[in-house]
């Protein structure tokens, strides 16, 4: 019995890793068409249509499952957006993501640092995602150290990550955290062991 149910689950599992890569590559259509014209990745009113279209008429026990798993879907073509908007832009981020910062010239960072400080504040209404913590192990960034301060409806986060402005996994992680958070600020760059 095991084995039957075991073989359908691969194929159920089969079939979605195929509908992941065709979602996934026009995730890529999206970000080039947003580059192009200058439109932001995350989107909060287009994000609550499509988890209200697609969370319609699925079964009540099932629903909090359903809705986050199509909250981190949607993450994560977010987090390939930013990606992939990075590799085209050359690190030179766009106005319209709220972010303007362009990060080879407004932070200076000593070559071989090791370590990034950065403070953020985050709406915990709009569930942009699931916290910093989330966010990190979803890019394979390791969290040194994290502080949070809840007030209201928002939370403050002073994090230090282990990695370079030369990683990938890093400005993309810093890129998302620009655009979708208010005051956001890299602290500084440094090199473990030097402060």
């Amino acid at each position: 019995m095991f084995t039957q149910i075991r073989a359908q689950i691969d194929s159920v599992d089969a079939q979605m890793r195929r509908l992941f890569t065709q979602r996934m590559e026009l995730s890529r259509n999206i970000a080039r068409a947003k580059a192009e014209q200058g439109g932001k990745i995350y989107r909060p009113e287009r994000e609550a249509e499509v988890i209200a279209n697609n969370c319609a008429g699925i079964d009540v026990d099932l629903l909090p499952y359903y809705r986050a798993y199509i909250r981190h879907m949607l993450l994560i073509s977010r987090q390939f957006q930013y990606r992939m908007t990075l590799d085209n832009t050359h690190r030179n981020f766009s106005p319209d993501d709220n972010c303007g910062i362009n990060f080879e010239k407004d932070f200076t960072c000593e070559e071989d640092h090791d370590h990034i400080e950065f403070s953020c504040v985050y709406d915990n209404e709009t569930k942009v995602f699931t916290g910093i913590e989330g966010l990190c192990a979803d890019l394979d960034v390791e969290i040194e150290m994290l502080s949070l301060a809840k007030a209201g409806s928002k939370t403050r986060c002073r994090a230090v990550i282990i990695g370079s402005m030369q990683q990938r996994k890093v400005l993309t992680l810093l890129y998302m955290l620009c655009a979708e958070t208010e005051d956001f600020k890299v602290k500084r760059c440094f090199r473990q062991g030097q402060s």
